[in-house]
Parts: structure tokens; C-alpha cells; sequence
């Protein structure tokens, strides 16, 4: 192998090995099932559409929700703080060791679906509450180190089966049915200033 196919093969090595940087972009569809819900209530509480920033671990998640329509994850402080629309001068957080792994059902289907592009595996994990299908990529990886004191919510343990960011989730509740799709994925290097903790009157732990 000549030195320059030999530079061009480490340098496409070395892409792939490394954790994705970038953005992506999500569309959310509702079906109800239960009276209880309308799907205009869901939209307006939960959203329509999100977009995903990720650099080394740190994560921001901005919404058209009026819950949580702002979440930050700060992989160092082990803390994801987030936002209301009820309550515009508090900042929240929650510690991601605020509670222990619980017991969880988890199954994977492989190959499940192409989205964008990219053959995705499926993890299904189920509580007595509800029912979450992540679907990822191995083309887009993520370095579970950063989640492994995560423990709430066992965002640990699901980023240690994925290692990779997800493209589509499925939530299904006894009242209504939720999928979150990605639109658009854009590689991009990231300013460490998107990650920049808000300035908010109050800080209030959940």
C-alpha cells in the first residue's frame, strides 16, 4: 500500500471511530388511544419537532413543547437541566444519579428499519407504565462513558446497549402512542458555546 492510500485509510478510520458530532432533526406524530388524551394537548404540552446537538457527551435538546422545551446535559456534572414555558425564569435539573437503575425488560431487533440512510437495530425496553422502541445506528456512534453514573431513567444502561445516538423512538402509553422520527442529520463541528449553562433567575433541582 502506497503512503498516500495508507494516510487516506487512517484518516477514514479514525472518522469512524469517533463519536458523532452534529445535529439532527426530528418530526413528532401522535395517535390516540384513549379518551383521555386529544392530540392537540399533545402537541402543545409535548411538541412537534426537536432538534439534537451533541459534542463529547454534552447534549441540547430544543423543542416546540411547552414541558421541557429546553433540556441541556452536562456529561462533567452529571446534571440535565431543562426548561419550562410555565415558568420562563426557572431553570431546572435533574442529578443523573438522583435515582438507582430499576428492572427493566429489554429486547433488540436487528435491522429493523433504514432511516436516512442508516440500518438502524431496534431496542425495546418495557416498564408497568409504558413501552420505549429506540432505534439506532452503528454509523453514528456514542461513547457510553459519558452516561455511566446516568442512572436515572437508566439512561445508562441504554446508552451502553445503543452506543450510538437514536433516529427514532416509539413511546407507547395506555392513553396514547408517540413517534419521534428523524428528518434531517447534519454533521458539524459543534461550538463548545452551545453548551454554555443559561443564565435563569431561579435554579431549582427536580
Amino acid at each position: 500500500m502506497n503512503k498516500s492510500l495508507l494516510f487516506f485509510f487512517l484518516i477514514s478510520l479514525k472518522l469512524y471511530c469517533q463519536d458523532f458530532e452534529g445535529k439532527v432533526e426530528y418530526k413528532i406524530s401522535y395517535k390516540v388511544i384513549s379518551t383521555k388524551e386529544n392530540e392537540v394537548n399533545l402537541k402543545k404540552d409535548l411538541g412537534t419537532k426537536t432538534t439534537f446537538i451533541v459534542k463529547n457527551g454534552f447534549y441540547k435538546e430544543i423543542t416546540d413543547a411547552e414541558y421541557m422545551n429546553y433540556q441541556l446535559y452536562n456529561p462533567k456534572e452529571n446534571r440535565l437541566y431543562f426548561t419550562d414555558k410555565f415558568t420562563p425564569k426557572t431553570l431546572y435539573f435533574y442529578r443523573g444519579q438522583k435515582l438507582p437503575n430499576t428492572k427493566v425488560e429489554y429486547k433488540i431487533i436487528k435491522n429493523a428499519e433504514t432511516i436516512l440512510g442508516h440500518i438502524c437495530d431496534v431496542l425495546i425496553y418495557k416498564t408497568d407504565k409504558y413501552e420505549i422502541a429506540l432505534y439506532y445506528s452503528k454509523d453514528l456512534k456514542l461513547n457510553p462513558e459519558y452516561f455511566k453514573n446516568f442512572t436515572y431513567l437508566n439512561r445508562n444502561k441504554k446508552a451502553q446497549i445503543m452506543k450510538s445516538i437514536w433516529l427514532k423512538q416509539i413511546i407507547t402509553t395506555k392513553d396514547y402512542v408517540a413517534t419521534l422520527k428523524a428528518s434531517k442529520i447534519i454533521f458539524a463541528k459543534i461550538s463548545d458555546s452551545e453548551f454554555i449553562k443559561p443564565q435563569y433567575d431561579l435554579l431549582k433541582e427536580q
